[in-house]
């Protein structure tokens, strides 16, 4: 993606009134996202801005290394929140280790919170009991809607998280679910 209009778009939504922007090392934009944000004029502590980490950066040291790289690139200060992207492929990385990664990134003031992205239920499960508290986003979805059991689960277990929506509602399919 062009960086300039990638700029221009986040420096626009942010003048036009929204407060989220979503970004990642994989997208390859975290400098002209970072530069939109700046650009905006719109007081830093009114943005909220997430990244995330690819899945072959998951070990402890790496995970650091990303968020250092993605900190310097989007030059705003403290990252808002930082997410696993995608879980390690077949578990090779343990989550706990992973988590231990942005626990150090949060010691470092990196980022302010850090959680996970596409994770099933049970390996949510697994990050949860490594850790007392982090977000969640998207994970499990099954025609763009997140899947029932794992809303459930979070429900029913009363774990301390907090969700987070994506993908502006499904990319449109979300307003013709019979919940919505």
């Amino acid at each position: 993606m062009d960086a300039e209009k990638t700029a221009n778009a986040v420096k626009s939504a942010l003048q036009l009134g929204y407060r989220h922007i979503d970004t990642a090392k994989f997208y390859n934009n975290e400098e002209a996202v970072g530069k939109g944000v700046r650009d905006s004029l719109v007081p830093r502590e009114s943005i909220w801005v997430t990244t995330k980490v690819w899945h072959d950066q998951l070990r402890r040291d790496d995970v650091v290394k990303s968020l250092i790289d993605s900190h310097k690139k989007l030059n705003i200060g403290t990252i808002d929140l930082a997410l696993i992207h995608w879980p390690s492929p077949d578990s090779v990385v343990p989550i706990g280790e992973s988590i231990a990664g942005f626990q150090d990134a949060q010691s470092q003031q990196l980022i302010r919170h850090f959680g996970v992205s596409n994770f099933t239920a049970p390996l949510l499960e697994e990050a949860l009991n490594a850790c007392a508290q982090f977000t969640w986003e998207h994970m499990g979805r099954e025609e763009g809607v997140v899947l029932p059991a794992a809303r459930r689960y979070l429900r029913d277990a009363d774990w301390n998280t907090l969700s987070e929506a994506f993908a502006a509602l499904a990319a449109g399919k979300l307003p013709r679910t019979p919940t919505l």
